[in-house]
């Protein structure tokens, strides 16, 4: 069923084992690594996890724009 389905902003098409049809599901859980990133939309997320979820979830597309927390310029030395 998941074959010929495609799902958008990362979700992860599963499969119902009661009706065998095929549906997305966004992830919705990351590990508890600190690893902040900025994000397209300008908020900071705790790392790339995290907004992956939030562009799933939001149903937009969120990409990372930098390491580090939104508003502060990345270091030269990452």
């Amino acid at each position: 069923p998941c074959e010929l389905m495609y799902c958008s902003f990362g979700a992860e098409c599963l499969v119902d084992k009661k009706t065998q049809q095929g549906y997305c599901l966004c992830q919705d859980t990351c590990s508890d690594i600190f690893a902040p990133v900025c994000g397209s939309d300008g908020i900071t997320y705790s790392s790339e996890c995290h907004l992956r979820i939030a562009s799933c979830s939001k149903k937009i597309k969120i990409y990372v724009q930098h390491h580090g927390q939104c508003g502060k310029a990345p270091s030269l030395t990452d």
